[in-house]
Order: C-alpha cells, then structure tokens, then sequence
C-alpha cells in the first residue's frame, strides 16, 4: 500500500499506532519531507504511543495533509482492493472479504443505508455478491462439486465486472491510480 492507502487504513482504525512508524517510511519513500516525519520515521514499534501521536500529527500538519473522512477513506481502500482483485493480484472471494471484513463492517456507513448495506458508497451489489460467494465457500447452498466450481466462476466473473462499474461510478478510477495526495 502506498502512502495515501495507509493513512486511510489509519482513519478507519486498521493501522494501529505502532505501525505509524512504518507509514512515515513509506512517506519518505514518496518524497513527502518533513522534519517530524524523520523523527517518526525512527521509531520503533515498543515507542511510547503518545510520541508517536505527537510527531505523526506534526508531521501531517507540516505536509499540510487533513486526513479523509471515513465515506471517503472507505472508498479510497475499496478502490485499492478493487485494482488488485481486476487485476488477478488477489482472489475475488479473498479481496470482498477484506473488503467486507477489514473496511466496511469497521465503518459507521451502516448508518447512511438508504435502502441496501453499503448503498452510501455505491458497493450494495458487491455486498450482495460477497454473500451470495460465501454461501457457496461455506457450503451453505447444496450443490455438486461441478456446480459448486460453475457458480463460482460465474459469481467471480460478475464480481469483475460489478468493480469495473463500480469503479467508472465513483472516484474510485481516480483513486485506484496509486497516486499520492
């Protein structure tokens, strides 16, 4: 993940502050400079937390970067899943369930449902293809070996295309580029 996708993984709770160090790295390695990021970036993990706070909020606000909110930090790791499962980095079936799993039902977006889970950034027919998958991993519907294979392939492949669309429909091409602040 770059810079940007950590410090989403941030807001949404999924970074845990010993491994801000590590994104100050990965910043560094993006060209971001700044005083406060060396510092930071020199601390190990057993650091007192608090330190590690400190200069990581100094070092935002010398780069002058105003983390994402969770609708937007949300869309942008979804974004990040999305380009690695369309292209074959990771399994469908195993890039939803982080998805689902380490984005969304770490999220408050439950609460903006209008009609369907996670209709707020645009991913209810992902979420219902998430599950319709894996009910069929789990065995959950009774088929044959043969069928079991089919359904997932066709599941699979509707997956692709339904992040394709997903990603023409929102900031998620833009996203998805991997390009920095």
């Amino acid at each position: 993940m770059n810079f940007n996708q950590k410090l989403a993984q941030y807001v949404l709770g999924n970074l845990p502050t010993s491994n801000i160090p590590d994104l100050a790295l990965t910043a560094i390695n993006e060209g971001f400079e700044s005083e406060s990021l060396l510092i930071l970036a020199g601390f190990l993990k057993h650091e007192n937390n608090h330190e590690i706070i400190y200069y990581f909020n100094k070092a935002l606000a010398e780069l002058n970067i105003t983390l994402k909110n969770e609708k937007e930090a949300t869309i942008q790791l979804i974004s990040f899943y999305a380009y690695e499962i369309l292209n074959n980095r990771i399994e469908p079936y195993e890039g939803l369930n982080m998805i689902v799993g380490r984005i969304l039902h770490k999220t408050n977006l439950w609460k903006e449902i209008k009609k369907y889970p996670y209709d707020c950034v645009g991913f209810e027919n992902l979420y219902a293809l998430y599950w319709q998958l894996e009910e069929i991993e789990n065995n959950e519907i009774i088929v044959d070996k043969i069928q079991k294979f089919d359904l997932i392939l066709k599941i699979e492949q509707d997956i692709k295309e339904e992040l394709k669309n997903w990603m023409k429909n929102t900031e998620g091409v833009k996203l998805s580029r991997h390009r920095n602040i």
